[in-house]
Protein backbone atom coordinates (compact mmCIF):
# COMPACT_ATOMS: atom_id res chain seq x y z
CA UNK A 1 0.00 0.00 0.00
CA UNK A 2 1.43 3.14 -0.78
CA UNK A 3 -0.54 6.75 0.34
CA UNK A 4 -1.96 8.76 -2.57
CA UNK A 5 0.66 12.10 -2.53
CA UNK A 6 -0.79 14.27 -5.12
CA UNK A 7 -2.88 16.14 -2.43
CA UNK A 8 -0.30 16.21 0.30
CA UNK A 9 -2.43 14.43 2.88
CA UNK A 10 -1.82 15.43 6.19
CA UNK A 11 -0.42 12.79 7.99
CA UNK A 12 2.00 11.71 5.26
CA UNK A 13 3.22 15.17 4.21
CA UNK A 14 3.19 16.38 7.92
CA UNK A 15 5.34 12.95 8.96
CA UNK A 16 8.04 13.80 6.40
CA UNK A 17 8.11 17.42 6.77
CA UNK A 18 9.12 17.41 9.92
CA UNK A 19 11.51 14.82 9.35
CA UNK A 20 13.13 16.96 7.27
CA UNK A 21 13.14 20.12 9.96
CA UNK A 22 14.77 17.55 12.09
CA UNK A 23 18.11 18.22 10.61
CA UNK A 24 17.81 21.77 10.88
CA UNK A 25 20.69 23.26 13.27
CA UNK A 26 22.14 26.42 13.26
CA UNK A 27 22.86 27.04 10.02
CA UNK A 28 19.63 27.52 7.21
CA UNK A 29 21.89 27.51 4.50
CA UNK A 30 24.24 24.36 5.27
CA UNK A 31 20.35 23.08 5.93
CA UNK A 32 19.21 23.57 2.80
CA UNK A 33 22.26 22.01 0.54
CA UNK A 34 22.10 18.88 3.02
CA UNK A 35 18.80 19.02 1.67
CA UNK A 36 19.30 19.00 -2.32
CA UNK A 37 22.13 16.28 -1.54
CA UNK A 38 19.25 13.81 -0.09
CA UNK A 39 18.31 10.74 -1.59
CA UNK A 40 14.89 10.50 -2.65
CA UNK A 41 12.76 7.89 -1.10
CA UNK A 42 11.36 5.69 -3.81
CA UNK A 43 7.83 6.50 -4.00
CA UNK A 44 7.85 9.54 -2.37
CA UNK A 45 9.53 11.76 -5.13
CA UNK A 46 5.99 14.08 -4.93
CA UNK A 47 6.10 14.44 -1.01
CA UNK A 48 9.59 14.86 -1.38
CA UNK A 49 9.90 17.65 -3.68
CA UNK A 50 6.79 19.32 -2.13
CA UNK A 51 8.33 19.18 0.72
CA UNK A 52 11.07 20.67 -0.35
CA UNK A 53 9.37 23.65 -1.64
CA UNK A 54 7.89 23.94 1.49
CA UNK A 55 10.97 24.27 3.63
CA UNK A 56 12.61 26.91 1.19
CA UNK A 57 9.54 28.90 1.52
CA UNK A 58 9.82 28.97 5.17
CA UNK A 59 13.43 30.18 5.04
CA UNK A 60 13.08 32.36 2.47
CA UNK A 61 10.53 34.39 4.79
CA UNK A 62 12.61 36.76 7.34
CA UNK A 63 10.07 35.86 10.17
CA UNK A 64 10.08 32.54 10.06
CA UNK A 65 14.39 32.15 9.43
CA UNK A 66 14.47 35.14 11.91
CA UNK A 67 12.05 32.44 14.41
CA UNK A 68 14.01 29.45 13.48
CA UNK A 69 17.62 30.15 12.95
CA UNK A 70 18.37 33.94 13.60
CA UNK A 71 18.73 34.30 17.16
CA UNK A 72 20.99 31.30 18.27
CA UNK A 73 24.00 32.61 19.34
CA UNK A 74 24.44 31.52 22.99
CA UNK A 75 21.65 29.47 23.45
CA UNK A 76 20.98 25.90 23.60
CA UNK A 77 18.74 24.34 21.07
CA UNK A 78 16.50 21.05 21.69
CA UNK A 79 15.44 19.32 18.23
CA UNK A 80 13.23 16.93 18.35
CA UNK A 81 13.17 16.60 21.92
CA UNK A 82 11.18 14.14 23.55
CA UNK A 83 9.11 14.70 26.78
CA UNK A 84 6.34 13.57 29.08
CA UNK A 85 3.71 15.90 29.24
CA UNK A 86 1.16 16.29 32.47
CA UNK A 87 -2.27 17.35 31.58
CA UNK A 88 -5.62 17.25 33.39
CA UNK A 89 -8.67 15.44 32.10
CA UNK A 90 -11.56 17.07 32.08
CA UNK A 91 -12.51 14.78 34.77
CA UNK A 92 -10.17 16.37 36.96
CA UNK A 93 -7.73 13.70 36.20
CA UNK A 94 -3.56 14.12 35.73
CA UNK A 95 -2.52 12.46 32.43
CA UNK A 96 1.04 11.63 31.64
CA UNK A 97 0.99 11.93 27.48
CA UNK A 98 4.30 11.59 25.36
CA UNK A 99 5.37 14.63 23.04
CA UNK A 100 8.14 15.77 21.05
CA UNK A 101 9.10 19.53 21.20
CA UNK A 102 9.81 20.40 17.38
CA UNK A 103 12.14 22.63 18.76
CA UNK A 104 12.85 24.95 21.50
CA UNK A 105 15.75 27.55 21.66
CA UNK A 106 16.37 28.39 24.88
CA UNK A 107 18.40 30.67 26.93
CA UNK A 108 19.41 29.49 30.32
CA UNK A 109 18.02 31.45 32.84
CA UNK A 110 16.31 33.43 31.10
CA UNK A 111 13.76 32.78 28.23
CA UNK A 112 12.75 30.28 25.48
CA UNK A 113 10.96 29.87 22.61
CA UNK A 114 9.32 26.78 21.85
CA UNK A 115 8.62 26.49 17.44
CA UNK A 116 6.46 23.73 16.74
CA UNK A 117 5.53 23.26 12.64
CA UNK A 118 1.98 22.73 11.46
CA UNK A 119 1.02 21.89 8.42
CA UNK A 120 -2.44 22.66 7.60
CA UNK A 121 -5.09 22.74 4.89
CA UNK A 122 -6.45 26.72 4.22
CA UNK A 123 -6.34 27.50 8.28
CA UNK A 124 -6.32 31.27 8.93
CA UNK A 125 -3.46 32.08 12.02
CA UNK A 126 -6.17 32.77 13.73
CA UNK A 127 -7.58 29.37 13.20
CA UNK A 128 -4.30 27.82 14.03
CA UNK A 129 -3.58 29.30 17.04
CA UNK A 130 -6.97 28.23 18.37
CA UNK A 131 -6.67 24.86 17.36
CA UNK A 132 -3.18 24.37 19.06
CA UNK A 133 -3.16 26.69 22.21
CA UNK A 134 -4.10 23.62 24.51
CA UNK A 135 -1.04 21.93 22.97
CA UNK A 136 0.97 25.00 23.44
CA UNK A 137 0.00 25.80 26.89
CA UNK A 138 1.26 21.94 28.21
CA UNK A 139 4.27 22.18 26.13
CA UNK A 140 5.05 25.46 27.54
CA UNK A 141 4.57 24.26 31.65
CA UNK A 142 6.84 21.48 30.37
CA UNK A 143 9.55 23.50 29.71
CA UNK A 144 8.81 25.55 32.52
CA UNK A 145 9.34 22.73 34.79
CA UNK A 146 12.08 21.15 33.00
CA UNK A 147 13.64 24.98 33.09
CA UNK A 148 13.00 26.45 35.91
CA UNK A 149 11.88 29.38 33.84
CA UNK A 150 8.60 31.10 34.84
CA UNK A 151 5.73 30.60 32.18
CA UNK A 152 6.04 34.10 31.48
CA UNK A 153 9.15 34.26 29.92
CA UNK A 154 8.48 31.01 27.58
CA UNK A 155 6.89 31.96 24.36
CA UNK A 156 5.79 29.78 21.64
CA UNK A 157 5.60 30.16 18.30
CA UNK A 158 3.74 27.84 15.38
CA UNK A 159 5.15 27.51 11.97
CA UNK A 160 2.46 27.21 9.61
CA UNK A 161 2.81 25.71 6.59
CA UNK A 162 -0.08 25.26 4.48
CA UNK A 163 -0.44 21.93 2.42
CA UNK A 164 -3.00 23.69 -0.54
CA UNK A 165 -1.15 26.84 -1.34
CA UNK A 166 2.43 28.39 -0.88
CA UNK A 167 1.53 30.79 2.12
CA UNK A 168 3.53 29.83 5.08
CA UNK A 169 3.76 31.89 8.47
CA UNK A 170 4.96 31.86 11.95
CA UNK A 171 2.02 32.36 14.53
CA UNK A 172 2.95 33.90 17.78
CA UNK A 173 0.69 31.52 20.28
CA UNK A 174 2.22 33.31 23.99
Amino acid sequence: WAPQTSELRGKVFGTYLHTLFARLGRDADAFLRELDALPVPAGQEEVHAQALERIRACLADPAIRRVLVGELDGRLLWVERKAAIHQTSPEGQTEIVPAVFDRVCLAPGRSAVIIDYKTARGASDAALRERYLGQMTAYRDAVARLTGLPRESIQCKLIGIRTDSQRVSVVDVF
